[in-house]
């Protein structure tokens, strides 16, 4: 893929625990993802999902395999100027309760040094319009609810306006009235925002919501086993697409990958 944001070609990740017993989570995974790309990652608890979101985000280190992040090779060494490319969304939203949503933002640019207080101060602003928090930058996360927390992670995910987003779960603490909501919510904001987004869902319906390209996981050790295609265009991925033919033959053919390999009901 010639515009490749990430490149991942046969990663693999083991955890060494004691008395040398190994844990190997994901083996031989290849996946790409290219500008302006949102791909989605499926599959069973314990299959390494957040794993491989955490090695793609320069968390964790794979054990083997290659790991290419825009254009750098990052397998072992993940450069500084790479990792403010990137924004991380985690599913619980670990706001530091005491800072306001003002302050919250501000974190991560304490974090890596940025002291330039009026453009940290136009990127706080920039990510609070994005998520429509603009008048709430003085409550404390205690203060809002748990659909406008989760708003305040992802725009703290955003605030270094990262060219790569990758959210792990990040509507799966929410009840299902505001996770509904916010999904159409979100998916006009990745439309204007024009970044490349790997999501991990356990949520079908969210996987082709979102998403270009669907990389559905076995079960531990992960690997890819389907690459689903959501072909639907964003226009058409509305409050209505349930009634969409095209999406709703793509849930049908999810729900059978899903019956087949994992034997769950959907």
């Amino acid at each position: 893929m010639n515009n490749s944001v990430v490149s991942v070609k046969q990663i693999g990740k083991t955890f060494y625990g004691k008395k040398s017993k190994e844990k190997k989570v994901i083996q031989n995974v290849s996946l790409e993802v290219g500008k302006r790309e949102i791909i989605g990652i499926m599959g069973p608890s314990g299959c390494g999902k957040t794993t491989l979101a955490k090695i793609i985000a320069g968390i964790e280190t794979p054990t083997d395999g290659e790991l290419e992040i825009f254009g750098q090779d990052c397998r072992k060494r993940f450069p500084k100027d790479i990792k403010k490319k990137i924004g991380f969304v985690y599913q619980d939203n670990n706001l530091l309760p005491w800072r306001t949503v003002e302050n919250n933002l501000r974190f991560p640019l304490e974090v890596f040094g940025m002291k330039n207080e009026e453009e940290n101060k136009k990127r706080i602003e920039e990510a609070l319009e994005i998520v429509g928090l603009s008048a709430y930058r003085t409550c404390l996360p205690q203060e809002l609810s748990g659909g406008m927390m989760q708003r305040v992670n992802i725009a703290r995910a955003m605030v270094f306006n990262p060219e790569l987003l990758i959210m792990d779960q990040p509507f799966g603490a929410l009840d299902a009235i505001t996770r509904k909501k916010l999904r159409f919510d979100f998916l006009r904001i990745f439309e204007q925002s024009q970044k490349s987004i790997v999501i991990v869902t356990n949520s079908i319906d969210e996987a082709l919501l979102f998403s270009n390209r669907i990389y559905v996981m076995s079960g531990g050790p992960g690997t890819i086993e389907n690459v689903v295609t959501v072909d639907v265009p964003f226009e058409e991925r509305t409050t209505e697409v349930a009634t969409n033919e095209r999406f709703t033959a793509l849930r049908k053919q999810m729900i059978k990958i899903v019956k087949q390999q994992y034997g769950e009901e959907v």
